[in-house]
């Protein structure tokens, strides 16, 4: 709960001093189905957050992320901000799966490009990898058969709708 406050925090500081900024709509890997913004203070720095949402057979995982983008490259024709970048940050995961909860906190590492469609609006792409830093499992009553899986590092891959504001 404490991620979703600096989250919220960093939000409004970001709405106060952004030189511009955008909504996201997108789908990913782990944040699943989510929605976000993102908000450029500096010069090829932005700052974004989402939260998300990937239900499944039996369960439910929810997302919260606190990212960071370096931009580099050129602009497109339509837009002076450059079209590529390079994500890390923070990811929270809260797995309520079947026979367990799972708590992780995850580090990202994404190369990530927009593609230009209209007005305020992009595509963005973004493919990479996450390490688990922080691994914790509340176990329930097990079923008579249980497959696991759990990696360290996992692929990342998002694509997400931005609009400007």
């Amino acid at each position: 709960m404490k991620l979703w406050m600096i989250a919220m925090f960093l939000f409004l500081m970001s709405m106060t001093m952004a030189k511009y900024s955008s909504f996201s709509f997108g789908v990913g890997m782990p944040e699943g189905i989510n929605l976000g913004y993102r908000t450029c203070a500096i010069d090829r720095l932005q700052f974004g957050t989402c939260m998300g949402i990937f239900p499944y057979n039996n369960g439910t995982l929810f997302t919260i992320a606190l990212d960071g983008f370096y931009l580099f490259g050129e602009g497109s024709r339509q837009s002076l901000e450059p079209l590529w970048d390079i994500r890390t940050g923070i990811i929270y995961t809260k797995d309520f799966a079947p026979n367990a909860e799972y708590d992780d906190i995850w580090l990202p590492a994404a190369l990530g490009r927009k593609f230009h469609i209209a007005g305020g609006i992009n595509i963005a792409a973004e493919l990479g990898a996450i390490v688990n830093l922080y691994h914790h499992e509340t176990e329930h009553e097990r079923g008579w058969f249980e497959l696991e899986f759990f990696s360290h590092v996992m692929p990342t891959i998002r694509m997400q709708m931005l609009i400007g504001l």
